[in-house]
């Protein structure tokens, strides 16, 4: 932000950078909301990628800067690795990780589903 000789603050263009984005939606978005999209070398506010993002490029932005994903993301933003890690918290904290139900992760868990499956649909038939 800078300040004109009227004392008023000017505001500062938002800026992004979509050089690593192939959707041209990101693009239209930025200009809908008046930001600027950045130019080759021009700094700018906000990095959109479509992938994920390394450590190192997360440990060169400037304070200011800001990025869509982070590293590991993928680790919980999937269904299959959320699940995987939930589980694993789960053998360790079960008592605090009793918050979802159970999950399997196929072709891997077929057996234990089908387990599973054929347990209820025995107490079913019991009942």
């Amino acid at each position: 932000v800078s300040t004109q000789s009227t004392g008023k603050k000017k505001r500062t263009a938002i800026t992004v950078n979509v050089s690593n984005t192939r959707y041209d939606v990101v693009r239209r978005v930025t200009e809908a909301l008046n930001y600027k999209v950045a130019v080759e070398n021009e700094d700018y506010f906000i990095i959109w990628s479509d992938s994920t993002v390394h450590a190192e490029k997360c440990a060169e932005l400037k304070p200011y800067q800001r990025i869509n994903h982070f590293p590991g993301m993928g680790e919980i933003a999937r269904k299959d690795c959320l699940a995987r890690n939930l589980q694993k918290m789960q053998k360790y904290y079960p008592e605090d990780y009793d918050f979802f139900p159970k999950t399997w992760t196929l072709p891997a868990d077929y057996t234990n589903l089908m387990n599973h499956y054929h347990d209820i649909k025995k107490k079913k038939i019991k009942k």
